[in-house]
């Protein structure tokens, strides 16, 4: 299986956004509260189901408004 993209419309802070991949190897990089392990819990929640999550962080990726 190859994934070409990880949709998002709402899984923690993440919106309605778009994580596309290349060919090959992707590297997703940036700085500190850059969303990269929100953009790896949606894709681990898309491919294993939201159980596949701790349970501890299923708050933490709930729908957010960004007024935290």
């Amino acid at each position: 299986m190859r994934i070409r993209l990880v949709r998002t419309h709402a899984f923690g802070a993440l919106r309605d956004d778009t994580l596309s991949f290349a060919d090959g190897l992707t590297v997703v990089y940036g700085p500190n509260e850059a969303g990269k392990s929100t953009w790896h819990a949606a894709a681990l929640a898309a491919l294993c189901g939201r159980r596949a999550l701790a349970k501890d962080s299923l708050d933490r990726y709930a729908p957010w408004d960004g007024q935290g």
